[in-house]
């Protein structure tokens, strides 16, 4: 029997986040996960298995778990094998999400497209016991190829399309981020009462400070010049990143004193990284090498900073079926900077500029965008009073999509219990243990060890106390049976003598920490005191986190005095 779901934990499954993007897509789960928080649910987001590690296999520099201004990042390395088919992809990751949620034990899980990501999120949701809800951003925006105009009209974005509806029709309800995006889906069959808007808002954000800060923070970066141009976009061709050195020079020529400040590419992002190479080296070209800045953007809100160094901001988007439908969150917190933009005169930025104030210039036309830059730089721009309509603030737009994931997050714990799983805080069901019924033939004892044991306390062995030597098979029923004492745990033992623990801990072994999550709630439901002897080192051990609140860690010197 399975454990229970913790209520009002949510697991948030998604294709991309910070810190290794600095996009659109990035941005927006980054937002809802913090609303969400703010809102009373347990957030806790999942990269797709792999992230980042596929990204830059050699790197050895990659927490497993981070926190984001507040917000815990779980990372789940272990990706398929080079050249596995896409359904093998499907499947493994499967199989590391229903893992993770065994050990995580989320009440609900929200998938943010695209299908890749939200099928295995769907089927381990399934196989741990658990609602599903998915994000639907758009239907193309992560696919390779459809950076290009005619990717829509091919067999792969039909098919696309399809597995995005099945999978959204599979879910219990569906946040939708544009009205676009909801009749979409509407029209294709899904019924209007699962459809839930969650579009996006002004940000709240710390008040501008005064130009004299923001001048100093500028020229701390090295820009030096009249009028800072800032890319609110991802550093990627859909965003119009690779014209924008262009554009610079075109201002420069015309006599503008301009420089042009961008994200610095996320340390693992390839694609960027070459993009970032290409752009500098063009820059050396054209003599405007001292005229360009690469600085890193602080994910979610926290951009406020960065895009407040601007005197304008750009978001030169392409008319691509990766940009179809999916909204964008920049056009939104620039207008509450206080910045100027200038955004590309295409769906859904068009629909939103009336309220943003984004200046729109058709797509592809650098001389619109041109003329637009100029004469923000040539008019004198008043000191920024933003104060929106509060129902179009990012808190008042998320707070019913917010409020119904609250109830499906305790609905997700009642559906478990009426499968008879036993709810939270129950812990282990002793009663499926085999050595239960021989509770009197067990000899009774008060030291159990896990691992070598080099490091047990002098005073249990003068005493006397033979270690009981637990193993993966008798681990859970020798604490279940024996006389309650010493459960030790010799973590830095098994650092030279690992045996079967091998991995202890390590975001690779997720039945093995587990077995040993159970074991420690064994004990301590039958007054076993549990040690590890370290000290245990987070970096190689992430998922001692899972028993460090309920355990004592100690030197060996130090164990069971």
């Amino acid at each position: 029997m399975p454990l229970s779901a913790l209520p009002g934990r949510l697991a948030y499954v998604v294709g991309d986040s910070h810190p290794w993007s600095s996009g659109s897509y990035a941005a927006r789960v980054h937002r809802v996960a913090c609303a969400l928080a703010r809102a009373g649910i347990e957030v806790i987001v999942f990269g797709r298995p792999g992230l980042p590690w596929d990204m830059a296999p050699t790197s050895d520099d990659i927490e497993p778990e981070l926190r984001i201004d507040g917000v815990r990042h779980v990372f789940l390395p272990g990706s398929a094998p080079p050249g596995a088919s896409r359904r093998d992809r499907l499947r493994h990751a499967e199989t590391a999400l229903a893992e993770a949620f065994g050990i995580f034990r989320p009440a609900l899980v929200l998938a943010a497209s695209d299908w890749e990501n939200a099928e295995p999120a769907l089927n381990a949701a399934r196989r741990w016991g658990c609602g599903f809800w998915c994000e639907q951003f758009g239907f193309w925006e992560r696919v390779p190829g459809a950076e290009h105009p005619g990717f829509a009209g091919t067999e792969e974005a039909a098919r696309i399309r399809a597995n995005a509806l099945r999978v959204a029709q599979a879910a219990q309800g569906v946040l939708v981020q544009s009205a676009a995006m909801r009749d979409e889906l509407a029209a294709a069959g899904l019924p209007p009462s699962r459809l839930h808007m969650a579009a996006d808002g002004f940000p709240a954000i710390p008040p501008t400070p005064p130009r004299a800060e923001r001048l100093r923070q500028r020229r701390a970066l090295g820009l030096g010049a009249r009028f800072v141009i800032g890319h609110a976009g991802a550093l990627c061709p859909e965003d119009g990143a690779d014209g924008l050195l262009a554009l610079l020079d075109r201002l420069v020529r015309a006599g503008i004193d301009a420089a042009l400040l961008l994200p610095a590419p996320p340390a693992m992002s390839a694609p960027q990284t070459a993009l970032a190479a290409r752009i500098r080296a063009e820059a050396g070209r054209r003599g405007l090498a001292k005229r360009l800045v690469f600085a890193a953007r602080p994910p979610g809100d926290r951009a406020a900073g960065w895009m407040r160094m601007a005197d304008a901001l750009v978001l030169p988007r392409r008319a691509v079926p990766a940009t179809a439908l999916a909204a964008a969150p920049e056009p939104w917190l620039a207008a509450a900077c206080g910045v100027p933009m200038v955004s590309s005169d295409i769906p859904p930025l068009n629909r939103i500029a009336g309220v943003t104030g984004a200046r729109l210039c058709p797509a592809d036309d650098p001389e619109a965008l041109v003329a637009a830059l100029t004469e923000i730089a040539e008019t004198p721009q008043p000191e920024p009073v933003f104060d929106p309509d509060p129902a179009l603030r990012w808190t008042a737009r998320i707070a019913p999509a917010a409020a119904i994931l609250r109830a499906a997050c305790g609905a997700g714990t009642a559906r478990r219990a009426a499968d008879r799983v036993p709810p939270a805080p129950g812990g282990f069901d002793l009663r499926q243990l085999p050595q239960v019924a021989l509770r009197g033939v067990l000899t009774p004892a008060t030291l159990a060890v896990l691992g070598p044991g080099r490091g047990l306390p002098a005073e249990a062995r003068a005493a006397g106390e033979r270690p009981i030597r637990l193993t993966r098979a008798n681990i859970l029923g020798t604490l279940a049976t024996a006389a309650p004492g010493l459960f030790v745990i010799d973590w830095a033992g098994l650092q030279d003598e690992p045996g079967e623990w091998d991995g202890l801990w390590g975001s690779d072994h997720m039945r093995l920490n587990r077995q040993v999550m159970d074991a420690c709630r064994i004990a301590l439901d039958r007054g076993w005191r549990v040690q590890v002897i370290g000290p245990v080192d987070r970096a190689r051990a992430p998922l001692f986190r899972t028993v460090a609140g309920v355990v004592e860690e100690v030197a060996p010197q130090e164990a069971a005095r």
